[in-house]
């Protein structure tokens, strides 16, 4: 209690993105404009799903202010996914694409996970085929799913210790939770103890009361409340859910996490704000992960050109 008899209170800071997003954009366009080729990515999207092509189009953007270029096919519901992984093996043989990106969700009628292990590896541009996810256990992350490498990033550059600390995953994605445990499980000086729960794990609150830090991707909003939250905890934010609200007499979309925000930046002592947050620095690394497949390619080529000569 203060002097006055009013119960102290703590709001909690903000993991920013932007600045380690701007950061990575301005090393990857350094590191792009000393190569000797524009890399080029090529995305594809399967039927009309209107947030995956609003966010073809922000990849779009980003790649044009780096110098990647950028190609958008789009293919219709009835494609078969024969025709699809055709398309894909297409896309491996072409020297001058040097990543490829499937925007999900693709339709039902289509597997998923076939389509992303049709990938090349050297042009997986998400870490996510079954070779470049592999390397994750052996502390490679070079090439690791952005989102959880973006979380990694912000932890460290924020100066947020896991020493010895409890780290609680609720999701389990392959995009998120499933690669973010085995990345902090190779961490061996000062590895953190993680658990990882998801939207259908009993009692969740008894996990994320434990949590130093929690990482939320799990889709749902407003998963995670103040009351689920320890005191001082470190909140990381990474899920992204469009939500219509009534503002000034009008309905207007607007992006949220799966956490409450405005009651858990009251007991937490860190916090990612949606947007603004671990998207931002997640499409900042899809491009650094471009950049890595161009110099691969590169140096790929020049050992080629050696063993001719």
């Amino acid at each position: 209690m203060n002097p006055c008899g009013e119960k102290n209170s703590m709001v909690a800071k903000f993991l920013e993105g932007a600045p380690l997003a701007a950061q990575i954009r301005e090393r990857v366009k350094k590191d792009i404009a000393n190569l000797s080729f524009s890399p080029k990515l090529v995305s594809l999207l399967i039927g009309s799903n209107e947030d995956a092509y609003y966010y073809a189009m922000s990849q779009q953007k980003n790649c044009q202010g780096v110098g990647i270029d950028f190609e958008l096919r789009q293919f219709p519901d009835s494609i078969r996914e024969k025709e699809t992984l055709q398309i894909i093996e297409e896309l491996n043989n072409d020297d001058s694409v040097t990543g490829i990106l499937i925007l999900m969700p693709v339709p039902p009628t289509i597997d998923s996970d076939k389509l992303m292990q049709q990938i090349a590896p050297e042009k997986d541009v998400e870490g996510l085929t079954p070779p470049n996810m592999g390397k994750l256990f052996f502390g490679d992350f070079s090439l690791a799913p952005c989102a959880a490498k973006a979380i990694i990033i912000c932890l460290e550059s924020y100066n947020i210790p896991w020493e010895k600390k409890r780290v609680v995953i609720v999701s389990r994605s392959r995009i998120v939770g499933q690669p973010l445990l085995i990345m902090l499980l190779q961490f061996a000086d000062n590895s953190p103890t993680p658990t990882c729960c998801h939207i259908g794990t009993s009692q969740l609150i008894e996990h994320t009361l434990k949590a130093d830090i929690l990482v939320v991707a799990a889709g749902q909003v407003g998963l995670i409340t103040k009351d689920m939250v320890k005191k001082e905890a470190v909140v990381v934010d990474v899920g992204i859910n469009m939500v219509e609200v009534i503002e000034n007499g009008k309905i207007e979309n607007r992006i949220v996490g799966d956490v409450d925000f405005l009651s858990v930046k009251e007991v937490a002592s860190w916090i990612t704000p949606v947007p603004g947050g671990i998207g931002l620095i997640t499409t900042a690394l899809l491009l650094e992960n471009i950049s890595f497949l161009a110099q691969e390619k590169l140096k790929r080529d020049n050992n080629n050109t050696k063993k001719r000569a």
